[in-house]
């Protein structure tokens, strides 16, 4: 299971500040952020259990953070669809 959440992390000190507090709770997960993509991605994956969003979000906001889950579903716009 992967999840993907937006935050507000700017640099990698603030995501390694996240990273060991969430490796802490999780140390199970594998966790990864992207800083260069416009959303400052976190991504969490479990092939064991099921993700914890609600955990993850408590730490990343008690961090003093922002952050919500990205969805997986597909975004349309005015264009037909077949």
């Amino acid at each position: 299971m992967v999840e993907v959440y937006k935050t507000d992390i700017k640099d990698s000190n603030q995501a390694r500040e996240v990273y060991l507090q969430l490796k802490i709770r999780f140390p199970y997960y594998e966790i990864n952020f992207d800083l260069e993509d416009s959303d400052r991605i976190l991504r969490v994956e479990s092939s064991v259990i099921n993700i914890e969003d609600d955990v993850i979000m408590d730490v990343v906001q008690s961090s003093g953070y922002y952050i919500e889950i990205l969805s997986d579903e597909p975004i349309y716009t005015n264009s037909k669809r077949y």
